[in-house]
């Protein structure tokens, strides 16, 4: 291999480490956990084709002189030598097989994402479905007792959305509320739902709310 594309090689190298970007061969894309558009506040896994990377790589890190020697070789090799491919991404809730990129566990989570996450486990913790509303006070609540400005309402429900798959459970909200016909009338829950649970949803009285949300706030923050 040439100087010039060792220098690039390189350059790759840390640019892949800096921004935490993994590469999955048989899908060929370079995954992510950042904004998934622009917004700092809307998070999520970001998938980019190699293609699109090596243009960015092109535009913004590697410099003119070097730029033909920027390509998707180079993108896997240096993905190679970080140790950051994979065969495929998985969501796996347990041990992976290593060659597997696992999208449960890879996530690495802000404050308030550990927050939302701690306070949705408490929630399925109760063997039931909980409403969404007792579930986002506690969240605001942890988080002002934190100190920290609670999120507002879209990604929070983004960030709650996003852990689905990792925690095992449905988040019924919007278009996608639980229907239930208790006592034989048409009611509409948004909740977290137990996976496939038909209960009408938990109501949290302030008295547990506030007990949640200081146990919530120092298993995420404190430890």
């Amino acid at each position: 291999m040439e100087d010039p594309q060792i220098i690039v090689l390189e350059i790759v190298k840390a640019w892949l480490e800096k921004n935490d970007m993994s590469v999955l061969a048989a899908e060929r894309v370079v995954v992510n956990w950042t904004s998934v558009d622009g917004n700092a506040a809307n998070l999520g896994w970001k998938k980019q084709s190699l293609t699109d990377v090596v243009n960015i790589l092109r535009g913004t890190t590697v410099s003119l002189e070097l730029m033909k020697y920027m390509n998707a070789d180079v993108l896997m090799a240096a993905a190679q030598e970080s140790e950051r491919i994979y065969e495929r991404g998985v969501t796996v809730h347990g041990k992976c097989l290593p060659q597997f990129f696992n999208y449960a566990s890879k996530r690495n989570l802000s404050a308030t994402e550990t927050i939302i996450k701690h306070t949705i486990q408490m929630a399925l913790d109760t063997k039931t479905n909980v409403l969404s509303a007792s579930v986002n006070r506690v969240i605001d609540l942890a988080h002002t007792l934190a100190q920290m400005a609670p999120p507002t309402a879209v990604p929070r429900n983004r960030i709650i959305d996003s852990f689905k798959e990792e925690l095992y459970f449905n988040y019924r909200y919007s278009r996608n509320r639980l229907h239930l016909h208790p006592e034989g009338k048409l009611t509409k829950y948004t909740c977290i739902q137990l996976w496939k649970c038909q209960d009408t949803p938990l109501h949290l009285d302030e008295k547990t709310e506030g007990e949640w949300a200081r146990k919530v706030m120092h298993k995420a923050l404190i430890g």
